[in-house]
């Protein structure tokens, strides 16, 4: 179902809802950001391919027995906006005030917050009980938007698997090896640009499947607004040459993650380049339900009893 933005509840902007059939009644909401691969100012493109996004994961989500959320977020065009990755979630887009045809792109992540929100109402009026955290998954430029959603908001999470994630998963520190690592490389700038600081805490204990193709060269590095020398620095260590492979940087990666003690795993798919296989399928379907909560610990008739 097509959900029409309500800015009374938050939210400027649409969103997709997919509910599978027999749905249990203890649910958790897979949240999957739209991403258009493309800059466009004709809605109807976002709008499409976010149907499409949906419709290609009601089998994951019938599977996995979980409604699936899909906003249709713009990613605009115009000159003055250009720069704003919206389906990544970059810096501009956390400082962007504008508004496209009269909705807000301010804080698309709080805006993501208030669909979930929406979208819990609307199963609960269905008689099912939700969870106040979600899954989230996406790839590429959607994969970037998770992995730094996670770290903006990791008590919204359940579990989240970042695909490919613009070339490198936000990493939860603000410097490494003496470097400034300004967001969305990671933290140094977080708390001004998001007005909160980071939840170490919380972040380190969220379950995160990170992974990358070996052969993906799909890089979307983003080192806008760092100091030349700072720049430098990064690309020293994890190689910012054209057409370089990005699952090389995952060592480093993993090696950040492991310094804070995260609960995240990672992986790299040999002979895979940038794309989703059915063993990265299977392997994000085994995580989502091997950290499910609305099911972990229960016996089978207990859980019986729960869905009933």
């Amino acid at each position: 179902m097509l959900i029409e933005g309500n800015p009374g509840k938050g939210f400027h902007w649409q969103y997709l809802l997919y509910i599978p059939d027999n749905l249990r009644k203890r649910t958790v909401i897979m949240v999957e950001p739209n991403n258009s691969g493309t800059v466009s100012d004709d809605m109807d493109i976002h709008r499409l391919r976010a149907n499409n996004l949906a419709q290609d994961r009601a089998g994951f989500a019938s599977a996995l027995n979980v409604p699936v959320l899909v906003p249709v977020f713009p990613r605009p065009e115009k000159d003055e906006l250009l720069g704003t990755y919206t389906h990544a979630l970059d810096e501009n887009t956390l400082r962007a005030t504008a508004y496209i045809d009269g909705k807000s792109i301010a804080r698309l992540d709080l805006q993501l917050i208030a669909m979930i929100a929406d979208a819990r109402e609307r199963l609960e009026s269905r008689g099912h009980i939700v969870s106040e955290k979600v899954f989230m998954m996406g790839f590429s430029a959607s994969g970037a938007f998770t992995s730094r959603f996670t770290a903006i908001h990791p008590d919204m999470i359940m579990a989240a698997a970042p695909g490919s994630p613009g070339g490198w998963p936000i990493a939860p520190v603000t410097t490494w090896e003496g470097i400034q690592y300004r967001y969305p490389i990671g933290l140094y700038n977080f708390q001004e640009i998001t007005g909160k600081p980071f939840d170490l805490g919380t972040f380190r204990k969220v379950p995160q499947f990170i992974y990358v193709g070996e052969i993906d060269r799909n890089d979307a590095f983003d080192l806008r607004g760092f100091p030349e020398e700072d720049a430098i620095a990064v690309c020293n260590l994890l190689n910012c040459e054209e057409n370089n492979l990005i699952a090389e940087r995952w060592p480093v990666a993993e090696e950040i993650y492991a310094s804070i003690n995260s609960v995240a795993e990672f992986r790299v798919y040999p002979g895979v380049a940038h794309a989703i296989t059915d063993q990265m399928y299977s392997d994000i379907m085994a995580f989502f339900k091997k950290h499910d909560k609305r099911r972990k610990g229960n016996s089978a008739v207990i859980q019986l009893l729960l869905d009933d």
